[in-house]
């Protein structure tokens, strides 16, 4: 479990992150395969399905790869719903939440590359800038995690701090709210 109560140091905030997931129905399906190979009745089955939930992104089994794309969902769910119910003024996607002004830090510095995020529409910028935030949490949990230097794929441009002391030095004040807030629940 990423959520392990033995070890959290705050088991109280920790139920109510559970909660909160509980509370919003939030779900990471899972297909077999590649997700453009679901049959098309199925999609239409999930769909009717997710009108009810909080989809929070999906796996597929039987893919290689996935190892890290089960943490990067269970983040999103984790932080989309839970962590941003419980701790709102940190995990907020808007405004000038810590998680919010991280995002467009890492951005500004080249940090973390958005480009995936270019062809929205003007009218879907709070979904542009909810997914980004949710990436950028995923990417910045797993770097403070250390996953990001030992399992995370070199090749990739999308995000390039590797370790936690470069989170320390170059985002402190993000690091301490997540020290604040996260790591108080998830472990």
């Amino acid at each position: 479990s990423m959520l392990p109560q033995f070890l959290a140091s705050d088991t109280e905030r920790q139920e109510a992150v559970i909660r909160a997931m509980f509370r919003h129905k939030a779900v990471v399906p899972i297909v077999k395969g590649h997700w453009e190979a679901v049959p098309h009745h199925l999609e239409e089955a999930w769909n009717s399905v997710a009108q009810g939930h909080t989809d929070c992104d999906g796996l597929m089994e039987g893919v290689p790869g996935q190892a890290l794309e089960v943490v990067e969902h269970l983040l999103h769910a984790l932080t989309e719903v839970g962590l941003k119910s419980v701790f709102p003024r940190v995990w907020g996607t808007s405004g000038s939440t810590p998680l919010a002004l991280a995002t467009e830090t890492a951005i500004r510095h080249g940090w973390y590359n958005v480009e995936q995020c270019a062809g929205l529409s003007a009218e879907a910028e709070a979904e542009r800038r909810r997914g980004m935030a949710k990436e950028f949490a995923y990417w910045f949990t797993t770097t403070v995690w250390d996953l990001q230097d030992v399992l995370g794929p070199l090749n990739e441009d999308e995000w390039v701090l590797r370790s936690r002391p470069d989170l320390l030095r170059l985002m402190p004040n993000f690091f301490d709210a997540f020290q604040a807030s996260a790591a108080q629940v998830l472990l």
